[in-house]
């Protein structure tokens, strides 16, 4: 922690989160020489996730990240074995993009680049007090000291503590958008018994097994086990949004209690994650969100990291080129927010229709929908690439064979696969310029489209008429 008498320090940027976007952000920001706080209420080398977590290759190259080379990198892309809740079916999916990241070792990579580039780093420190200055920007009251700056960015994941006082309209994610997660690795107690349990499954070293849909359909235990390294990474997650669905951690309880080869925890972390759409609102004048408190999360899987990455370069390439003390205006703000959903708004918004399809599934829905053959391979490695399936022909005829198949089950998919192509349609229509009208207008484009409730408090309902301010 580090502390400076008044008067207030004048920065470029002050960062609420130290997590991986907002490590990320504050060393893109300061690598041109913008003066950046970057602020986290826990120790610095405690902050942000501390998990294993699958990234896709192509997220780092496009951040201007090297990419993650062992330790940091566990494995490189294998196979994901997906099991049904009764464990009578499988699904092989080959996963070479994808790599099972250390996300402490990552996190502690990206601190090293923000020190290196001169961020001024706040452990252990909260803000106590924000106060709009007179014409631009934040006086910014903490623990560690006074800054002055015309930009504010939240990244303290999805409480959002910034978000909730200066975007009061801006609804938090409800019950059924938040997925209770918990990951660990796990040393290997007893070898013969690890090897026994990947034999039992066909699993090589490196592959990972997902039993899907065990405690509603959006739910999961995924397990690599690793007989050389002696250990094992375990996650899980559910949406607890009903009576009788277990929390993340409970699920992760009962995996352990059912497999005593497994030994003490070494490392991990649980918490809640945002799995809706991006917020539309992303910025206000000196404000902005990134990653989790944005909801720039994957919602098929829950995983945040590769967007939060490249939100944060997006954000950082806006106010990079803006002269430096204009990094605030809502102008320079705006042209991030619309990169980002002119970017990946079709792709997120469209796996969020099909994410909240598939939540509604029971345990024996599952088994039909693998048994059946509706859920392909294709689909689950384009998922874990966090890409659209390429449905070519092959990809189609086998869909509709599994759709006969899975006879009524295919119903809602079918709903939500209609909905997609004009949902990602819209999506990618965010304003390019601030206007008001567009923004709202906009997100109850999506509102109608998706079927959801609108982030901004006011009317639901699209008026006659309304929807064609973005067409025009």
């Amino acid at each position: 922690m580090r502390a400076w008498p008044d008067p207030a320090i004048e920065v470029d940027a002050v960062i609420v989160g130290a997590g991986i976007a907002g490590t990320a952000c504050a060393g893109f920001l300061a690598q041109p020489g913008r003066r950046v706080v970057l602020i986290d209420r826990r120790p610095l080398h405690e902050a942000g996730p501390r998990w294993i977590n699958g990234v896709p290759a192509w997220a780092f190259p496009f951040c201007g990240l090297r990419v993650p080379e062992p330790p940091e990198r566990r494995f490189e892309g294998a196979t994901l074995v997906l099991a049904t809740p009764s464990r009578r079916h499988q699904l092989r999916t080959a996963t070479p993009d994808v790599w099972a990241v250390d996300m402490r070792l990552l996190g502690e990579r990206l601190r090293r680049l923000a020190v290196s580039w001169g961020v001024i780093m706040c452990g252990e420190t909260r803000v106590q007090r924000l106060d709009r200055r007179s014409g631009h920007g934040w006086q910014v009251t903490t623990t560690s000291g006074t800054f002055r700056t015309p930009l504010l960015i939240d990244a303290s994941g999805v409480r959002a503590v910034l978000r909730q006082h200066v975007m009061t309209d801006v609804r938090q994610p409800g019950p059924a958008d938040l997925c209770s997660a918990a990951q660990a690795v796990y040393a290997i107690r007893d070898t013969a018994g690890a090897e026994a349990f990947m034999d039992r499954y066909g699993l090589r070293r490196g592959e990972a097994l997902a039993f899907r849909g065990i405690a509603g359909g959006y739910s999961i235990v995924n397990v690599s086990v690793d007989p050389e390294a002696g250990d094992l990474s375990l996650l899980t997650g559910t949406v607890p949004d009903r009576a009788g669905v277990p929390s993340g951690m409970r699920l992760l309880q009962a995996f352990l209690a059912e497999q005593p080869w497994i030994g003490p925890r070494q490392f991990g972390g649980a918490g809640a994650i945002p799995i809706r759409r991006p917020f539309s609102r992303l910025v206000a004048p000196g404000f902005a969100l990134v990653g989790d408190a944005a909801c720039q999360v994957f919602p098929a899987h829950g995983s945040g990291i590769a967007m939060g990455l490249c939100a944060a370069r997006m954000l950082a390439d806006a106010v990079l080129a803006a002269p430096a003390g204009a990094g605030g205006d809502l102008d320079v703000l705006w042209a991030y927010a619309h990169r980002f959903h002119s970017t990946f708004g079709g792709l997120l918004c469209s796996y969020d229709v099909l994410r909240r399809a598939v939540q509604r599934f029971r345990p024996e829905d599952t088994e039909r929908l693998v048994e059946s053959g509706l859920l392909s391979s294709a689909s689950v490695s384009a998922s874990l690439q966090q890409t659209m399936p390429d449905w070519d022909g092959d990809l189609l005829v086998r869909a509709v064979q599994g759709a006969a198949r899975a006879g009524t089950l295919a119903l809602p998919l079918a709903l939500a696969a209609s909905r997609m192509p004009a949902v990602a349609w819209w999506a990618r229509r965010y304003p390019r310029r601030p206007d008001e009208r567009r923004l709202v207008a906009y997100e109850r484009g999506l509102v109608r489209l998706m079927g959801v409730r609108p982030d901004m408090a006011g009317p639901v309902t699209p008026r006659a008429g309304e929807l064609a301010v973005l067409l025009r």
